[in-house]
């Protein structure tokens, strides 16, 4: 049964950069409702695509990560709306005049918008909806209704965008529903701004005060707020409040530190933990602390979907991320002179059902190879790089762009602490019992046995297998798919692949 239900508009991302211009999937409702998943709940998304390419991509990106789209209609006549990030300006200009999720009316549902949120405990909305047009605001509107009549809890984030329409027009939209409301999301300057309007408090209050004025004011069962804090070495500090019946908590006393990699998406991560800790009865401190810390995660990655799993969010971050890539089972190494073909091929292995790629960074152009692959692959496939000779210099540049493990073909000084800090998995490589017991000893908990064909006979395996239960062991170099079964029979069940799955040097 579906425990959140979103309905609102998901485009297609254009950023240009080094790289040329990537193209990602974001949506706020939708980004919310796949982080939902990716937690461990049941979330449907309702929303309309146009029958191109890009609304063909949204949904198999959206189902991908666990989200239900089977009521989201295509509607072939129509296009799917594309908004343009300007890092640099830092605004968003918007493509989505005409587009099918602004065509979209509540009758075209079937079965019945009401009977596709009857069931779920909770409806999320945006303030973005409404000004999309006169279509959108109806849908907004019905849906909204029907939550109410069915007792369905209704979370709304104001998410006002100027480029749409001023902030009053968006209040005057929203104001008339507020006691519908049981969780509203606002921004620091939007409670500044309703303060100011209502003299709500006097002097300059906290961001506590006001979330308490607000729900007073307008008798809201929750009003929240997140924050972040510039700081003076590039990194940020997050902490939020939400004014509830049993008061207001806050967590501006115990901040999470982050060095965000992606500026987007980040709010509608934390708004999905929220709703995720509040399905789960969660003590209100504990569940904000819970969500500042998924929304820390959710932008150490590029792209808007969220994919970090319930596990990397509550157990040992790592050993989540590890757990995944055993999981894959093959990591395919893509080294190359020609990066279109290295594209190329890597969508073709994961349209074959590989879900973990690692591309070296001996290939030409590897970065803007590895960040055109985040940004055109599933947000799903785990991405790492290999061949990692200065860690201090390689790894921060390939995080950033979108890799979440590493790889060597030796032991390069410093490459587990760096990989530490960056939250990455490392997996350092050996070629003899001595040189796994030392990479152990420095704290790997993963190790590449290479060349494993050439340096790796039957009885040193099993000797390090005993030695190491606790490790993971990645063998490495002349593996093909036609030698799996012989390496499962040893006990190794994550192998990398090169050449003989992925091509020689890709020419």
């Amino acid at each position: 049964m579906v425990e959140v239900v979103t309905l609102g508009e998901a485009m297609l991302r254009n950023v240009d950069g080094a790289a040329g211009r990537l193209q990602s999937v974001g949506g706020a409702e939708l980004n919310v409702a796949a982080a939902l998943a990716q937690l461990g709940r049941k979330a449907r998304w309702l929303s309309a695509v146009g029958g191109d390419d890009a609304g063909l991509r949204i949904l198999d990106e959206a189902s991908r990560v666990g989200v239900d789209t089977a009521s989201v209609l295509i509607l072939s006549e129509h296009s799917t709306g594309e908004y343009t990030v300007d890092m640099a300006a830092e605004k968003i200009e918007y493509q989505r005049a005409e587009s099918a999720f602004a065509n979209l009316s509540p009758t075209m549902f079937e079965p019945s918008l009401r009977q596709l949120i009857g069931s779920a405990q909770w409806l999320h909305l945006t303030g973005i909806t409404p000004l999309l047009g006169d279509s959108a605001r109806g849908l907004w509107s019905t849906t909204l209704a029907a939550a109410e009549l069915d007792g369905i809890k209704i979370s709304l984030d104001f998410n006002h965008r100027t480029a749409l329409a001023e902030w009053d027009e968006l209040w005057r939209i929203i104001e008339p529903h507020l006691r519908k409301i049981h969780l509203l999301t606002l921004s620091v300057s939007d409670l500044e701004t309703i303060n100011r309007r209502y003299r709500l408090l006097s002097g300059t209050p906290t961001v506590e005060e006001m979330v308490g004025a607000v729900r007073s004011r307008w008798l809201v069962t929750w009003v929240a707020c997140t924050v972040k804090e510039p700081q003076s070495d590039g990194s940020q500090l997050r902490w939020s409040a939400v004014a509830g019946p049993q008061g207001v908590a806050s967590t501006r006393e115990a901040p999470t530190s982050q060095c965000p990699v992606e500026p987007l998406g980040g709010g509608d991560a934390w708004l999905a933990a929220l709703l995720d800790g509040m399905l789960a009865n969660m003590a209100l401190e504990e569940n904000l602390m819970r969500a500042d810390r998924y929304a820390a995660l959710a932008q150490s990655s590029p792209g808007d979907l969220a994919t970090i799993t319930k596990a990397q969010l509550d157990g040992d971050f790592l050993d989540a991320t590890l757990e995944r890539l055993r999981s894959a089972q093959t990591i395919a190494i893509l080294r190359g002179t020609k990066p279109d073909l290295m594209v190329e091929r890597a969508k073709e292995l994961v349209d074959t059902g590989i879900t973990a790629l690692e591309i070296t960074l001996d290939s030409t152009d590897a970065l803007a190879t590895l960040q055109r692959l985040r940004a055109e692959l599933p947000p799903d496939i785990l991405i790492g790089v290999g061949t990692v000779s200065k860690p201090l210099e390689q790894l921060p540049k390939a995080n950033s762009h979108g890799a979440v493990f590493c790889l060597a073909a030796d032991f390069p000084d410093g490459m587990i602490e760096v990989a530490l800090q960056l939250q990455m998995v490392a997996m350092v490589g050996a070629a003899s019992l001595s040189q796994v017991a030392d990479a152990v000893a420095a704290g790997a908990r993963a190790v590449k046995l290479f060349h494993a064909e050439k340096d790796w006979d039957e009885e040193t395996l099993r000797k390090c297998q005993l030695n190491h239960p606790e490790i993971t062991l990645v063998p490495v170099g002349g593996i093909g798919p036609e030698d799996r079964n012989r390496w499962e029979s040893r006990g190794f069940t994550l192998l990398g692949m090169g050449e003989k799955l992925a091509g020689s040097d890709l020419k």
